[in-house]
């Protein structure tokens, strides 16, 4: 059974493993999506949306790094958000496939957008789900990027194609963001600190229970066992 929820708390109904941080600080945002990914899937692909990447000397570039040396794309442009052309007859021609479960996971990520498609690229076939994390989604123009991640419906079709989508944004995502991740974590800095100094608010989870939840930044680094080299 589950628990019971406090007084003006919501239970969500959620997609399931895309996650999203936001806050002003975009080193501190970057830390965060980056070792949580790294911390649930060993590694990751990413892609800045905001500029030209990489970026030398860019405290968030060097922090995505960790994930995969080079972003996947050095600008993200709109023809890579569109919906891919794709004939799910002619998968049977192009693979070998082990039945259908693997069918209908090949057929939906080949349906992704191309940039989804770079980013959930498998390094083995063990299975697994793959990682791609997207920064400054709050910079993707409303068509065709930032509308596509206001869906839920898409946000299944990332899982169901085994990829797993993190994200960071410097402004405060809108209402079908919120609605269509899975987590949403917003990170606070007071002025003249270091992000170390600050507060992460968990605002939306996966699992029930009443929300949002207030933590430093030391201490969710300690309880979600994140990669301390990632602190300063």
């Amino acid at each position: 059974m589950e628990p019971p929820l406090a007084p003006g708390a919501r239970r969500w109904a959620v997609a399931p493993d895309s996650t999203l941080v936001y806050g002003p600080d975009e080193t501190a945002t970057a830390a965060l999506a980056a070792a949580i990914a790294l911390r649930e899937h060993g590694t990751f692909r990413w892609v800045d949306c905001a500029r030209e990447a990489p970026e030398e000397g860019l405290a968030a570039h060097d922090i995505f790094a960790r994930g995969s040396p080079h972003p996947e794309v050095s600008r993200v442009d709109d023809s890579l958000l569109r919906s891919a052309a794709f004939a799910p007859s002619a998968l049977r021609e192009l693979v070998v496939l082990e039945g259908q479960e693997e069918e209908t996971r090949l057929r939906t990520f080949l349906g992704l957008p191309q940039l989804f498609q770079m980013l959930g690229a498998r390094e083995s076939t063990d299975g697994g789900s793959a990682a791609g994390l997207m920064a400054n989604v709050d910079h993707l123009r409303p068509e065709p990027g930032g509308r596509l991640l206001e869906q839920r419906s898409f946000h299944r079709a990332l899982h169901d194609a085994g990829v797993v989508l993190f994200s960071t944004a410097s402004s405060s995502p809108s209402t079908g963001m919120v609605e269509a991740f899975g987590r949403l974590y917003r990170i606070e800095l007071p002025a003249g600190v270091g992000r170390e100094a600050g507060v992460v608010w968990e605002e939306k989870s996966e699992a029930p229970g009443t929300l949002p939840r207030l933590r430093s930044v030391r201490e969710a680094w300690s309880e979600w066992r994140l990669d301390p080299t990632l602190l300063p």
